[in-house]
Protein backbone atom coordinates (compact mmCIF):
# COMPACT_ATOMS: atom_id res chain seq x y z
CA UNK A 1 0.00 0.00 0.00
CA UNK A 2 1.19 3.39 -0.90
CA UNK A 3 0.84 6.68 0.45
CA UNK A 4 0.61 10.41 -0.65
CA UNK A 5 -0.88 13.72 -0.44
CA UNK A 6 -1.62 14.13 -3.84
CA UNK A 7 -2.07 11.18 -6.83
CA UNK A 8 -1.47 12.25 -10.48
CA UNK A 9 -2.69 9.59 -13.05
CA UNK A 10 -1.25 10.22 -16.50
CA UNK A 11 2.74 11.02 -17.21
CA UNK A 12 2.30 13.23 -20.27
CA UNK A 13 3.09 16.60 -20.33
CA UNK A 14 0.11 17.90 -17.98
CA UNK A 15 0.57 15.51 -15.51
CA UNK A 16 4.47 15.60 -15.18
CA UNK A 17 4.54 19.45 -14.90
CA UNK A 18 1.76 19.43 -12.06
CA UNK A 19 3.38 16.53 -10.19
CA UNK A 20 6.87 18.44 -10.06
CA UNK A 21 4.87 22.08 -9.12
CA UNK A 22 3.22 20.41 -6.47
CA UNK A 23 6.38 18.95 -5.28
CA UNK A 24 8.04 21.96 -5.69
CA UNK A 25 5.38 23.61 -3.20
CA UNK A 26 5.85 20.52 -0.88
CA UNK A 27 3.48 18.47 -1.42
CA UNK A 28 4.01 14.32 -1.20
CA UNK A 29 2.79 13.68 -5.06
CA UNK A 30 2.75 9.59 -6.52
CA UNK A 31 2.77 9.87 -10.67
CA UNK A 32 1.05 7.41 -12.24
CA UNK A 33 1.70 6.16 -15.86
CA UNK A 34 -0.39 3.25 -17.44
CA UNK A 35 2.61 2.56 -20.13
CA UNK A 36 6.39 2.37 -19.99
CA UNK A 37 8.14 5.19 -20.77
CA UNK A 38 9.35 6.22 -23.46
CA UNK A 39 6.45 5.63 -25.53
CA UNK A 40 5.14 6.80 -28.83
CA UNK A 41 2.68 9.44 -28.93
CA UNK A 42 1.37 12.40 -31.84
CA UNK A 43 1.37 16.07 -31.28
CA UNK A 44 5.39 16.32 -32.33
CA UNK A 45 5.21 20.13 -32.81
CA UNK A 46 5.89 22.75 -30.36
CA UNK A 47 5.58 26.24 -31.12
CA UNK A 48 8.25 28.80 -30.23
CA UNK A 49 6.18 30.24 -27.66
CA UNK A 50 6.43 27.09 -25.65
CA UNK A 51 10.54 28.02 -24.88
CA UNK A 52 8.64 30.50 -21.75
CA UNK A 53 7.26 27.55 -20.22
CA UNK A 54 10.20 25.21 -20.82
CA UNK A 55 12.33 27.58 -19.07
CA UNK A 56 10.11 28.25 -16.19
CA UNK A 57 10.06 24.74 -15.86
CA UNK A 58 13.49 24.50 -15.62
CA UNK A 59 14.10 22.19 -19.28
CA UNK A 60 14.88 24.03 -21.60
CA UNK A 61 18.40 23.36 -21.99
CA UNK A 62 17.48 19.75 -21.55
CA UNK A 63 15.02 19.84 -24.41
CA UNK A 64 17.33 22.59 -26.53
CA UNK A 65 20.11 19.73 -26.42
CA UNK A 66 18.09 17.01 -27.94
CA UNK A 67 18.37 16.15 -31.32
CA UNK A 68 14.92 17.57 -32.07
CA UNK A 69 14.59 19.43 -35.25
CA UNK A 70 14.18 23.48 -35.26
CA UNK A 71 12.33 24.45 -38.59
CA UNK A 72 12.76 27.71 -39.76
CA UNK A 73 9.23 27.40 -41.43
CA UNK A 74 5.99 26.61 -42.38
CA UNK A 75 4.61 25.52 -46.03
CA UNK A 76 1.57 26.29 -46.02
CA UNK A 77 -1.64 25.89 -49.07
CA UNK A 78 -4.85 27.36 -47.34
CA UNK A 79 -5.82 28.58 -50.16
CA UNK A 80 -5.11 28.80 -53.80
CA UNK A 81 -1.58 28.60 -53.63
CA UNK A 82 1.39 27.62 -51.42
CA UNK A 83 3.50 29.78 -49.93
CA UNK A 84 6.69 29.27 -47.04
CA UNK A 85 6.28 31.19 -44.17
CA UNK A 86 9.36 32.37 -42.06
CA UNK A 87 9.44 31.66 -38.47
CA UNK A 88 8.59 35.01 -36.44
CA UNK A 89 11.52 36.59 -34.21
CA UNK A 90 14.13 33.90 -35.62
CA UNK A 91 13.46 31.62 -32.99
CA UNK A 92 12.13 27.78 -34.07
CA UNK A 93 9.85 25.64 -31.91
CA UNK A 94 10.32 22.00 -32.54
CA UNK A 95 9.86 18.41 -34.18
CA UNK A 96 10.20 16.21 -31.24
CA UNK A 97 10.06 13.23 -30.59
CA UNK A 98 7.00 12.64 -28.01
CA UNK A 99 8.91 9.94 -26.48
CA UNK A 100 11.73 11.67 -25.60
CA UNK A 101 10.45 14.59 -24.84
CA UNK A 102 7.58 13.72 -22.04
CA UNK A 103 10.79 11.40 -20.65
CA UNK A 104 12.44 14.75 -20.01
CA UNK A 105 9.42 15.98 -18.45
CA UNK A 106 9.24 12.74 -15.65
CA UNK A 107 12.82 13.16 -15.21
CA UNK A 108 12.11 16.89 -13.83
CA UNK A 109 9.07 15.88 -11.72
CA UNK A 110 11.95 12.92 -10.21
CA UNK A 111 14.55 15.69 -9.81
CA UNK A 112 11.53 17.39 -7.56
CA UNK A 113 11.25 14.67 -5.53
CA UNK A 114 8.07 13.06 -6.91
CA UNK A 115 7.56 9.32 -7.00
CA UNK A 116 6.78 8.06 -10.04
CA UNK A 117 5.61 4.83 -11.23
CA UNK A 118 5.23 3.89 -14.63
CA UNK A 119 3.49 0.36 -15.60
CA UNK A 120 0.73 1.15 -13.55
CA UNK A 121 -2.66 1.98 -14.89
CA UNK A 122 -5.14 3.11 -12.29
CA UNK A 123 -8.49 1.12 -12.42
CA UNK A 124 -10.65 2.49 -9.62
CA UNK A 125 -11.16 5.42 -7.20
CA UNK A 126 -13.18 5.38 -4.18
CA UNK A 127 -13.59 7.49 -0.99
CA UNK A 128 -13.35 6.33 2.54
CA UNK A 129 -15.77 8.01 5.18
CA UNK A 130 -12.85 10.33 5.94
CA UNK A 131 -13.24 11.63 2.83
CA UNK A 132 -9.48 10.04 1.70
CA UNK A 133 -9.25 8.35 -1.82
CA UNK A 134 -8.56 4.88 -2.12
CA UNK A 135 -7.07 4.41 -5.72
CA UNK A 136 -6.83 0.85 -6.79
CA UNK A 137 -4.24 -0.36 -9.67
CA UNK A 138 -2.31 -2.67 -11.83
CA UNK A 139 1.26 -2.68 -11.56
CA UNK A 140 2.77 -4.87 -14.29
CA UNK A 141 -0.47 -7.19 -13.68
CA UNK A 142 -0.13 -6.71 -9.92
CA UNK A 143 -2.83 -5.03 -8.03
CA UNK A 144 -1.96 -2.78 -5.66
CA UNK A 145 -3.26 0.33 -3.60
CA UNK A 146 -2.51 4.02 -3.27
CA UNK A 147 -4.11 6.14 -0.48
CA UNK A 148 -4.30 9.74 -0.89
CA UNK A 149 -6.19 12.83 -0.02
CA UNK A 150 -6.28 14.21 -3.69
CA UNK A 151 -6.68 13.04 -6.66
CA UNK A 152 -5.43 14.39 -10.54
CA UNK A 153 -6.73 13.54 -13.24
CA UNK A 154 -4.19 13.97 -16.24
CA UNK A 155 -5.02 11.01 -18.03
CA UNK A 156 -5.65 12.88 -21.61
CA UNK A 157 -8.94 13.00 -23.55
CA UNK A 158 -10.57 9.98 -21.99
CA UNK A 159 -9.67 10.83 -19.06
CA UNK A 160 -9.71 8.73 -15.38
CA UNK A 161 -12.50 10.56 -13.80
CA UNK A 162 -14.83 10.28 -16.38
CA UNK A 163 -17.34 13.60 -16.96
CA UNK A 164 -19.28 14.54 -19.75
CA UNK A 165 -17.71 16.50 -22.20
CA UNK A 166 -18.55 19.41 -24.59
CA UNK A 167 -17.86 19.61 -27.95
CA UNK A 168 -16.81 23.17 -29.38
CA UNK A 169 -16.96 22.14 -33.09
CA UNK A 170 -18.12 19.15 -35.22
CA UNK A 171 -16.10 16.00 -34.60
CA UNK A 172 -13.10 15.83 -36.24
CA UNK A 173 -11.00 12.70 -36.42
CA UNK A 174 -7.37 12.34 -37.31
CA UNK A 175 -5.89 9.90 -39.34
CA UNK A 176 -2.31 9.75 -38.98
CA UNK A 177 0.99 7.36 -40.53
CA UNK A 178 4.71 7.50 -40.68
CA UNK A 179 6.71 7.53 -43.76
CA UNK A 180 10.09 5.97 -43.92
CA UNK A 181 11.97 7.37 -47.15
CA UNK A 182 9.27 9.86 -47.80
CA UNK A 183 10.61 11.77 -50.86
CA UNK A 184 9.63 15.60 -49.19
CA UNK A 185 12.90 17.41 -48.77
CA UNK A 186 13.38 19.71 -45.74
CA UNK A 187 13.03 20.36 -42.02
CA UNK A 188 9.53 22.50 -42.72
CA UNK A 189 6.29 21.63 -41.11
CA UNK A 190 3.67 21.25 -44.12
CA UNK A 191 -0.36 22.37 -43.79
CA UNK A 192 -2.86 22.31 -46.26
CA UNK A 193 -6.46 22.74 -46.98
CA UNK A 194 -8.55 20.08 -49.29
CA UNK A 195 -12.23 20.41 -50.19
CA UNK A 196 -13.65 18.39 -47.06
CA UNK A 197 -10.09 17.64 -45.32
CA UNK A 198 -7.39 19.54 -44.29
CA UNK A 199 -3.47 18.04 -43.60
CA UNK A 200 -0.73 18.30 -41.43
CA UNK A 201 3.31 16.83 -42.26
CA UNK A 202 6.72 16.64 -40.58
CA UNK A 203 9.41 15.39 -40.30
CA UNK A 204 10.77 14.02 -37.57
CA UNK A 205 14.01 13.32 -35.02
CA UNK A 206 13.92 9.82 -36.12
CA UNK A 207 14.24 10.58 -39.74
CA UNK A 208 10.49 9.13 -40.34
CA UNK A 209 7.71 11.74 -42.04
CA UNK A 210 4.16 12.24 -40.19
CA UNK A 211 1.45 13.14 -42.74
CA UNK A 212 -1.93 13.59 -40.82
CA UNK A 213 -5.67 13.90 -42.60
CA UNK A 214 -8.23 15.96 -40.34
CA UNK A 215 -11.53 14.68 -41.98
CA UNK A 216 -15.19 14.42 -40.77
CA UNK A 217 -16.19 11.72 -38.55
CA UNK A 218 -19.01 10.69 -40.91
CA UNK A 219 -16.34 9.86 -43.33
CA UNK A 220 -14.48 7.62 -40.94
CA UNK A 221 -17.59 5.75 -40.30
CA UNK A 222 -18.32 5.58 -44.01
CA UNK A 223 -14.82 3.99 -45.35
CA UNK A 224 -14.60 0.59 -45.47
CA UNK A 225 -10.89 0.53 -45.12
CA UNK A 226 -9.34 3.24 -43.38
CA UNK A 227 -5.96 2.72 -45.03
CA UNK A 228 -7.47 2.85 -47.95
CA UNK A 229 -9.22 6.11 -47.27
CA UNK A 230 -5.81 7.42 -45.99
CA UNK A 231 -4.01 6.47 -48.85
CA UNK A 232 -6.54 8.28 -51.21
CA UNK A 233 -6.81 11.42 -49.35
CA UNK A 234 -2.77 11.45 -48.95
CA UNK A 235 -3.05 11.33 -53.27
CA UNK A 236 -5.14 14.80 -53.16
CA UNK A 237 -2.63 16.29 -51.34
CA UNK A 238 -0.44 19.20 -53.05
CA UNK A 239 2.18 19.03 -50.45
CA UNK A 240 1.93 15.23 -48.75
CA UNK A 241 1.19 13.09 -51.72
CA UNK A 242 4.95 12.24 -52.42
CA UNK A 243 4.59 10.13 -48.53
CA UNK A 244 3.43 7.60 -50.93
CA UNK A 245 6.56 7.12 -52.70
CA UNK A 246 7.93 5.67 -49.68
CA UNK A 247 7.01 3.08 -47.13
CA UNK A 248 4.06 3.42 -44.67
CA UNK A 249 5.85 1.86 -41.39
CA UNK A 250 2.44 0.54 -39.64
CA UNK A 251 -0.84 0.97 -40.47
CA UNK A 252 -2.19 4.02 -39.80
CA UNK A 253 -4.00 5.38 -36.35
CA UNK A 254 -6.84 6.91 -35.85
CA UNK A 255 -7.89 9.03 -33.00
CA UNK A 256 -10.52 12.04 -32.09
CA UNK A 257 -9.35 15.93 -32.50
CA UNK A 258 -12.54 17.51 -31.88
CA UNK A 259 -12.07 20.66 -29.59
CA UNK A 260 -13.89 19.81 -26.18
CA UNK A 261 -14.05 20.77 -22.45
CA UNK A 262 -15.64 18.85 -19.48
CA UNK A 263 -18.49 19.69 -18.01
CA UNK A 264 -16.69 19.95 -14.08
CA UNK A 265 -13.06 20.59 -13.77
CA UNK A 266 -12.61 21.05 -10.09
CA UNK A 267 -14.43 19.16 -7.12
CA UNK A 268 -14.18 18.19 -3.72
CA UNK A 269 -10.74 16.72 -3.64
CA UNK A 270 -10.14 16.16 -7.25
CA UNK A 271 -9.43 18.38 -10.41
CA UNK A 272 -9.07 17.69 -14.16
CA UNK A 273 -5.58 19.39 -15.93
CA UNK A 274 -4.57 19.17 -19.62
CA UNK A 275 -6.47 17.05 -22.09
CA UNK A 276 -8.34 15.43 -19.43
CA UNK A 277 -9.82 19.22 -18.54
CA UNK A 278 -9.85 20.74 -22.38
CA UNK A 279 -8.54 19.84 -25.73
CA UNK A 280 -8.00 22.49 -28.50
CA UNK A 281 -7.76 22.02 -32.04
CA UNK A 282 -4.54 20.75 -33.16
CA UNK A 283 -4.27 23.50 -36.12
CA UNK A 284 -2.63 25.80 -33.71
CA UNK A 285 0.11 23.12 -32.58
CA UNK A 286 -0.08 24.12 -29.38
CA UNK A 287 -1.41 21.26 -27.57
CA UNK A 288 1.62 20.61 -25.30
CA UNK A 289 1.68 24.20 -24.38
CA UNK A 290 -1.41 24.33 -23.76
CA UNK A 291 -1.33 21.26 -21.43
CA UNK A 292 1.49 22.54 -19.84
CA UNK A 293 0.37 25.94 -19.17
CA UNK A 294 -2.97 24.69 -17.58
CA UNK A 295 -1.22 22.35 -15.05
CA UNK A 296 1.11 25.27 -14.03
CA UNK A 297 -2.26 27.01 -13.12
CA UNK A 298 -4.41 23.46 -11.71
CA UNK A 299 -1.14 22.73 -9.55
CA UNK A 300 -1.75 26.62 -7.77
CA UNK A 301 -5.10 25.73 -7.40
CA UNK A 302 -4.62 22.35 -6.18
CA UNK A 303 -1.98 23.48 -3.21
CA UNK A 304 -4.68 26.29 -2.58
CA UNK A 305 -7.39 23.31 -2.08
CA UNK A 306 -4.73 21.42 0.16
CA UNK A 307 -4.50 24.47 2.32
CA UNK A 308 -1.91 26.85 1.80
CA UNK A 309 -1.48 29.99 4.04
CA UNK A 310 -4.29 32.78 2.39
CA UNK A 311 -5.09 30.38 0.03
CA UNK A 312 -9.41 30.26 -1.34
CA UNK A 313 -10.87 27.03 -1.91
CA UNK A 314 -13.61 29.20 -3.31
CA UNK A 315 -11.17 31.61 -5.00
CA UNK A 316 -9.38 28.74 -6.08
CA UNK A 317 -12.18 26.65 -7.92
CA UNK A 318 -13.63 29.89 -9.28
CA UNK A 319 -9.85 31.05 -10.89
CA UNK A 320 -9.55 27.32 -12.32
CA UNK A 321 -13.49 26.92 -13.65
CA UNK A 322 -13.28 30.11 -15.78
CA UNK A 323 -9.33 29.50 -17.01
CA UNK A 324 -10.29 26.80 -18.35
CA UNK A 325 -13.41 27.81 -20.42
CA UNK A 326 -11.39 31.25 -21.40
CA UNK A 327 -8.56 29.00 -22.65
CA UNK A 328 -10.93 26.42 -24.51
CA UNK A 329 -13.07 29.17 -26.10
CA UNK A 330 -10.01 31.17 -27.27
CA UNK A 331 -8.44 28.34 -29.12
CA UNK A 332 -11.78 27.64 -30.42
CA UNK A 333 -12.75 31.11 -31.73
CA UNK A 334 -9.58 30.96 -33.49
CA UNK A 335 -9.23 27.97 -35.14
CA UNK A 336 -13.17 29.11 -36.23
CA UNK A 337 -11.41 32.10 -37.95
CA UNK A 338 -8.59 30.07 -39.55
CA UNK A 339 -11.14 28.34 -41.17
CA UNK A 340 -13.42 31.13 -42.95
CA UNK A 341 -10.73 31.26 -45.76
CA UNK A 342 -10.86 27.54 -46.87
CA UNK A 343 -14.87 28.08 -46.07
CA UNK A 344 -15.20 30.67 -48.98
CA UNK A 345 -12.43 28.93 -50.93
CA UNK A 346 -14.00 25.15 -51.24
CA UNK A 347 -17.98 26.79 -49.98
CA UNK A 348 -17.82 23.24 -48.68
CA UNK A 349 -19.78 21.92 -45.42
CA UNK A 350 -16.43 20.53 -44.14
CA UNK A 351 -15.22 23.67 -43.52
CA UNK A 352 -18.56 26.38 -42.75
CA UNK A 353 -19.43 23.79 -39.94
CA UNK A 354 -16.49 24.25 -38.39
CA UNK A 355 -16.08 27.94 -38.92
CA UNK A 356 -18.81 27.98 -36.19
CA UNK A 357 -18.00 27.66 -32.58
CA UNK A 358 -20.51 26.05 -30.40
CA UNK A 359 -19.83 28.12 -27.58
CA UNK A 360 -21.23 31.56 -26.41
CA UNK A 361 -20.17 34.67 -28.58
CA UNK A 362 -17.18 36.21 -28.37
CA UNK A 363 -16.20 39.40 -29.73
CA UNK A 364 -13.55 38.47 -33.20
CA UNK A 365 -13.00 42.03 -34.36
CA UNK A 366 -9.40 42.94 -34.56
CA UNK A 367 -8.30 46.55 -34.21
CA UNK A 368 -5.78 48.20 -36.45
CA UNK A 369 -2.56 48.29 -35.36
CA UNK A 370 -1.44 52.06 -34.79
CA UNK A 371 1.28 54.08 -36.56
CA UNK A 372 4.84 54.35 -34.71
CA UNK A 373 3.86 58.41 -34.30
CA UNK A 374 0.32 57.18 -32.47
CA UNK A 375 -0.56 58.45 -28.85
CA UNK A 376 -1.93 55.65 -27.03
CA UNK A 377 -3.42 55.75 -23.28
CA UNK A 378 -5.71 53.17 -21.52
CA UNK A 379 -8.75 52.90 -22.53
CA UNK A 380 -11.59 54.19 -20.25
CA UNK A 381 -13.68 51.44 -21.29
CA UNK A 382 -11.32 48.45 -19.58
CA UNK A 383 -11.63 48.18 -15.93
CA UNK A 384 -9.31 46.99 -13.26
CA UNK A 385 -10.54 45.17 -10.45
CA UNK A 386 -9.49 42.20 -7.74
CA UNK A 387 -9.79 38.95 -8.88
CA UNK A 388 -8.99 35.36 -8.40
CA UNK A 389 -4.90 35.27 -9.32
CA UNK A 390 -1.94 32.83 -9.42
CA UNK A 391 0.38 34.25 -6.26
CA UNK A 392 3.22 31.81 -6.10
CA UNK A 393 2.13 27.88 -5.36
CA UNK A 394 -1.41 29.57 -4.18
CA UNK A 395 -5.01 31.20 -5.88
CA UNK A 396 -5.24 34.54 -3.89
CA UNK A 397 -7.17 37.69 -4.83
CA UNK A 398 -5.29 39.79 -7.38
CA UNK A 399 -5.09 42.68 -9.54
CA UNK A 400 -6.63 42.22 -12.42
CA UNK A 401 -8.03 44.18 -16.11
CA UNK A 402 -11.37 43.77 -17.68
CA UNK A 403 -11.13 43.91 -21.52
CA UNK A 404 -14.19 45.56 -23.28
CA UNK A 405 -16.70 42.81 -23.39
CA UNK A 406 -13.97 39.88 -22.03
CA UNK A 407 -13.35 38.40 -18.77
CA UNK A 408 -10.91 39.47 -16.33
CA UNK A 409 -7.11 38.80 -17.32
CA UNK A 410 -4.57 38.89 -14.81
CA UNK A 411 -1.62 38.04 -16.77
CA UNK A 412 -0.49 38.23 -20.35
CA UNK A 413 1.21 35.14 -21.24
CA UNK A 414 3.59 35.77 -18.41
CA UNK A 415 3.40 38.83 -17.97
CA UNK A 416 1.39 40.16 -14.85
CA UNK A 417 -1.16 42.87 -15.59
CA UNK A 418 -0.37 45.56 -12.74
CA UNK A 419 3.52 45.66 -15.04
CA UNK A 420 1.23 47.11 -17.46
CA UNK A 421 -0.75 48.90 -15.66
CA UNK A 422 2.24 50.63 -13.98
CA UNK A 423 4.20 51.12 -17.98
CA UNK A 424 0.86 52.98 -18.75
CA UNK A 425 0.46 54.99 -15.80
CA UNK A 426 0.70 57.89 -18.57
CA UNK A 427 -0.21 58.04 -22.25
CA UNK A 428 2.57 56.85 -24.53
CA UNK A 429 4.02 56.79 -28.49
CA UNK A 430 3.12 53.83 -29.80
CA UNK A 431 7.01 53.47 -30.59
CA UNK A 432 8.00 54.36 -27.16
CA UNK A 433 5.11 51.64 -25.88
CA UNK A 434 7.04 49.06 -27.86
CA UNK A 435 10.45 49.70 -27.16
CA UNK A 436 9.29 49.05 -23.69
CA UNK A 437 8.09 46.05 -23.79
CA UNK A 438 10.52 44.41 -25.96
CA UNK A 439 13.25 45.79 -23.31
CA UNK A 440 12.01 44.20 -20.31
CA UNK A 441 10.55 41.14 -21.68
CA UNK A 442 12.72 40.23 -24.70
CA UNK A 443 11.37 41.03 -28.59
CA UNK A 444 9.19 38.23 -29.32
CA UNK A 445 6.77 38.82 -25.86
CA UNK A 446 7.01 42.35 -25.96
CA UNK A 447 5.61 42.05 -29.60
CA UNK A 448 2.95 39.93 -28.50
CA UNK A 449 1.94 41.67 -25.40
CA UNK A 450 1.87 44.74 -27.48
CA UNK A 451 -0.52 43.37 -29.66
CA UNK A 452 -2.71 41.69 -27.65
CA UNK A 453 -3.18 45.57 -25.68
CA UNK A 454 -4.39 46.93 -28.66
CA UNK A 455 -6.50 44.37 -30.44
CA UNK A 456 -7.80 43.59 -26.75
CA UNK A 457 -9.15 46.84 -26.56
CA UNK A 458 -7.20 47.92 -23.25
CA UNK A 459 -5.41 50.90 -25.12
CA UNK A 460 -6.43 53.15 -27.47
CA UNK A 461 -5.29 56.02 -29.55
CA UNK A 462 -5.80 58.87 -27.79
CA UNK A 463 -8.11 60.66 -30.51
CA UNK A 464 -10.25 57.64 -29.76
CA UNK A 465 -10.56 58.69 -26.08
CA UNK A 466 -14.11 60.35 -25.35
CA UNK A 467 -13.56 64.08 -25.16
CA UNK A 468 -14.79 63.58 -21.19
CA UNK A 469 -11.91 61.62 -20.37
CA UNK A 470 -9.00 63.59 -22.31
CA UNK A 471 -7.80 65.54 -19.48
CA UNK A 472 -6.91 61.96 -17.72
CA UNK A 473 -3.19 61.66 -17.76
CA UNK A 474 -3.13 58.68 -15.40
CA UNK A 475 -4.68 55.58 -14.81
CA UNK A 476 -5.76 54.81 -11.67
CA UNK A 477 -4.50 51.31 -9.55
CA UNK A 478 -5.54 52.14 -6.57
Amino acid sequence: MLNAEVCVIGAGPAGSTIAAELAKAGREVILLEAHRLPRPRVGESLAPTILPLLEFLGIKEAVVASQFLRPQATIVRWGARSQTREVEGDIPGFQVDRGEFDSILVEMSRRNGVCFRQSTRALTATRDENGRWRIRAAADGVLETINCDFVVDAAGRSSFLRRQRLSLTCPTMAIYGYWRDAQLSGDETRIEAGPEQWYWGAPLPSGCFNATVFVDLCRIRAADNPVTLYRALLYESELLRDCLRGILTADPRVCCATPSVASEVVGEGWIKCGEAAFTIDPLSSQGVQSAISNAIQAAAVVHSLLGCPGGSTVLARQFYRERVQAAAFRNAMFASSMYREPAENFQTSFWWSRAQVHAPTISTSVARLPSSEDVLMWSTDAAVLQTPVIDGFCVRLGTAVVPPGAKPVAFVGTVPIVDLLEILRFPRIAKSLLSILRSRYGCQVGNEVYRWLIESGVVRQKSAVSQNTQEQKKVNID
